[in-house]
């Protein structure tokens, strides 16, 4: 079978009575269960139990040490875009011990009414940070200007491959999935790169299946974008993941491992 990396991303923004994971015992549980379906990666932001963006580094970490101690799981690091913090605050999540990956947003855009800003400067100084604690960024593209920036920093040297891009779809307002859309921005990705999707508020898995059926590397599921996704039944990330793993499988594609995860997205070639 062809296979594909899963990657989890448990805690989401939705409310009580939605199955939410948000202490570090209930996320490192979780974690636990999600590698029997298939994950070989975790994405994890700051949380509490108010769901809203926050400094203490405290809780993640903790949650970052169990996952190493009960998971093979490898941790992408999500750094925060909220208006209301400041660049320092928002690379914080990278610089914790145990953080493999961290996200990085290549641009400025509407997120709903908000406007998450990342200037080019912002994102190079946030690069540069990564450099000194070995952090290999991922680099999430909302808006197809993004992945032209992404060649810049190439040229400039602040890239090394592989380059691992997340096409995010479907936010407000930014990219709306498409298969001709996604066609296009894999046609410009640069050598030695590797990408994925994930598709906020999804009700099914047919966009995440198309994205399967042109290549994709990766794909991202969980709580944080779509506690729907498979159906109201689905109440957990590892059913969201079982889901999408037997969807993949009827194609012939199979969950890659954690370790053969960490070799394709850290080393060149």
């Amino acid at each position: 079978m062809d296979e594909i990396i899963l990657s989890v991303a448990p805690t989401g923004p939705w409310g009580l009575g939605m199955k939410d994971v948000l202490t570090p015992d209930e996320i490192i549980e979780e974690a636990v269960r999600c590698t029997d379906e298939g994950a070989s990666v975790i994405h994890l932001h700051p949380c509490r139990g108010d769901r809203r963006p926050h400094r203490d580094m405290s809780t993640l970490e903790r949650t970052f040490h169990g996952i190493y101690d009960r998971t093979d799981l490898i941790i992408e690091a999500g750094t925060e875009s909220s208006p209301d913090i400041s660049l320092e605050e928002k690379i914080l999540p990278a610089t914790l011990e145990g953080a493999v990956f961290a996200t990085l947003n290549l641009g400025s855009f509407n997120l709903g009414e908000d406007v998450f800003s990342h200037s080019a400067d912002d994102i190079r100084v946030c690069l540069d940070r990564m450099d000194q604690y070995r952090v290999k960024p991922s680099l999430e593209i909302y808006d197809t200007g993004h992945l032209f920036f992404a060649r810049k920093l190439i040229d400039e040297g602040l890239l090394d491959p592989p380059y691992n891009f997340t096409f995010v779809f479907n936010v407000p307002w930014g990219m709306v999935f498409s298969r001709e859309l996604l066609l296009y921005l894999r046609g410009q990705l640069p050598g030695d790169s590797n990408w994925g999707a994930v598709i906020p508020g999804a009700r099914d898995y047919t966009d995440y299946m198309t994205a399967s059926d042109l290549g994709a590397d990766f794909l991202r599921v969980g709580m944080e974008y779509s506690p729907w996704l498979g159906g109201p039944e689905v109440f957990t990330n590892a059913q969201l993941l079982g889901r999408l793993r037997a969807n993949l499988e009827k194609t012939g594609r199979s969950a890659m491992s954690p370790g053969d995860a960490g070799q394709k997205l850290l080393l060149t070639g």
